[in-house]
């Protein structure tokens, strides 16, 4: 039986499965898309809501790469969603790219609200480097920016080495995936953004696809933070907006996305 036949049973988050435990999700994974689902070998963006099963998979390997995860996502996993990039070819049926994302939510919007919802941006707010949630609505509303549409890129993680696909690399191919979640909140060009914090290798995936970012809410000097009172100077925080210029690379290579399945 499938680990998830009854999709309405929550799980607890979980940052500590044993490479044994993803195996058998991962093989449970590929029953479904290649037997319930009937859909051939390739490579798949998974969207999984934080509440399922899988999504642990996506969180376990976070963990190895920021120690500090399970703490800081603590009291924000119900406004996550996860995106993983899963390869079914050769009967490989592995997880080999992780990515979490938030999005605003009306609370977020109230003028009163110390908090935006956008779990990176919340964290910076709370970490005294200047930037307040009043701050951040007014800087991009100003602009003309709907927020609601908006979303951060909580984590981006590369799990397993594999070829490029169709010339991408595994990280281009989840940001395609992402800027199509942005379209399907109705973000147009000129109206929206994504937010994220960013290492080198991002920079240079950016780099190859023409994509362009710009320092959030105008700010050079944001760091992104770690555990309270710490910082991770390894990655930057970033606004990459959602201009004609980055709606024309995406549609460029949109041919080259892949089939997204939804898993609740």
């Amino acid at each position: 039986m499938s680990f998830e036949k009854f999709e309405s049973i929550h799980y607890e988050p979980d940052y500590n499965l044993t490479e044994v435990q993803i195996a058998l999700l991962e093989a449970d994974l590929g029953t479904r898309i290649s037997q319930e689902m009937g859909l051939k070998e390739d490579l798949y963006s998974l969207w999984v809501n934080p509440n399922s099963i899988y999504a642990n998979i996506a969180r376990t390997n976070e963990r190895k790469y920021w120690k500090y995860m399970p703490e800081i996502m603590s009291e924000h996993e119900d406004q996550s969603l996860f995106l993983m990039i899963y390869d079914t070819r050769a009967g490989r049926n592995e997880v080999i790219h992780g990515t979490r994302i938030s999005g605003f939510t009306p609370d977020g919007l109230k003028e009163e609200n110390e908090q935006t919802g956008l779990i990176i941006i919340d964290d910076i707010i709370n970490s005294d480097q200047g930037l307040t949630a009043k701050n951040f609505r007014d800087y991009y509303t100003s602009r003309g920016i709907d927020l609601m549409k908006c979303i951060t890129v909580e984590s981006n993680v590369s799990i397993a080495k594999t070829k490029k696909y169709n010339g991408l690399h595994t990280p281009d191919l989840a940001y395609l995936s992402i800027f199509k979640n942005l379209v399907g909140r109705g973000g147009n060009p000129g109206d929206s953004y994504v937010f994220a914090v960013i290492n080198m290798p991002t920079v240079l995936s950016f780099g190859r696809i023409g994509l362009d970012y710009e320092s959030l809410a105008g700010m050079k000097n944001l760091r992104t933070p770690s555990t309270p009172g710490h910082f991770d100077d390894d990655f930057i925080p970033v606004a990459m907006p959602h201009t004609d210029e980055s709606h024309k690379i995406f549609q460029d290579i949109e041919e080259f996305a892949l089939k997204e399945v939804y898993f609740a």
